[in-house]
């Protein structure tokens, strides 16, 4: 019990600090495009493709899992680059960090 109490702090901050990084980032209007392409990130690739594909892959190669898992990592690439390309950019002078930028903003 103590290592899934110990397991839940770190995954708690896994699942809710990325959402709140991205609302808090954007600009007033762009959080809904934010949030929908953080949360498409996640669930294509890592739920939908690769459970739709694990077993194929699997009968297909004979290695177990160490396939689908390499293709699950290539889709989470291919997401994360499209989520720095499509995501808003927020305001700010160039060469600051998004913090910097906000704190500025704030005031």
């Amino acid at each position: 019990l103590s290592l899934f109490v110990l397991i839940g702090i770190p995954q708690a901050v896994l699942f809710s600090v990325p959402w709140a990084v991205a609302s808090k980032v954007a600009d007033d209007g762009g959080q809904g495009l934010a949030i929908g392409v953080l949360n498409i990130g996640i669930v294509v690739p890592q739920q939908l493709i690769i459970v739709l594909t694990a077993g194929p892959i699997e009968k297909a190669f004979g290695k177990g899992n160490t396939p689908a898992f390499g293709i699950g990592c290539a889709f989470a690439f291919i997401c994360a680059v499209l989520a720095l390309i499509l995501l808003p950019k927020t305001r700010g002078t160039r060469g600051t960090s998004n913090a910097t930028a906000m704190a500025s903003r704030e005031r």
